[in-house]
């Protein structure tokens, strides 16, 4: 499945509207579920799911949140997302390993980690196919940026790399077995958060 980032027609004119994430499906499009972002997503969200429900994403707190957990519309949690604690991660805001997750629905718990071993990977890696989401120590999907179905290929130089990231690319994630691991709904809670933190990270 894939990540999308756009704007729709249908909420440019109302006061506030920064953009939309959707999840589709790699063959035939079939869209899983949409955000429409009218502030930071790190304040909290609301997401609409293809079932007609609403699912709320809510921050631990209001000044620099550290966790994020998706609520139904029963208020049953669903899916977390966390920062590292220690200071050192939170002092590298790219470093090797970067979320952890946690899939309250199928006790499922992984870690968004990049895998390169260069430092100027961590720097780069969204251009790369670094990122992988691993569950007890074993990677079993990789999440990859690509631009027309092609993985978008890290550049000579800083500023050429920077410039490729800006480009209106998709986040693709790859299972590696026969198990899929992240519902659709928390690939687009992930994919949001990825995107914000790296945003603030390059700032």
């Amino acid at each position: 499945m894939r990540c999308i980032e756009f704007r729709d027609p249908k909420c440019v004119s109302q006061k506030g509207y920064r953009r939309s994430h959707a999840v589709e499906a790699l063959a035939g499009g079939q869209r899983f579920a949409q955000c429409d972002l009218f502030d930071y997503v790190e304040k909290g969200a609301m997401i609409m799911g293809a079932d007609g429900h609403d699912y709320q994403l809510r921050p631990n707190k209001t000044l620099l949140p550290t966790r994020w957990d998706l609520f139904d519309s029963h208020g049953k949690r669903l899916f977390s997302v966390e920062l590292p604690t220690s200071l050192k991660q939170l002092l590298t805001p790219l470093g090797r390993e970067l979320f952890q997750l946690e899939d309250h629905v199928n006790n499922r718990r992984y870690q968004l980690s990049a895998l390169n071993q260069q430092k100027k990977d961590l720097i780069l890696g969204p251009l790369s196919t670094g990122w992988h989401l691993v569950e007890e120590g074993v990677p079993v999907a990789s999440v990859e940026k690509r631009k027309g179905g092609q993985p978008i290929q890290s550049r000579r130089g800083l500023l050429a790399a920077l410039k490729s990231l800006m480009q209106n690319a998709e986040w693709i994630l790859v299972d590696s077995g026969m198990k899929s691991t992240l519902p659709p709904i928390a690939f687009l809670v992930l994919i949001m958060l990825f995107d914000a933190h790296l945003a603030r990270a390059q700032t």
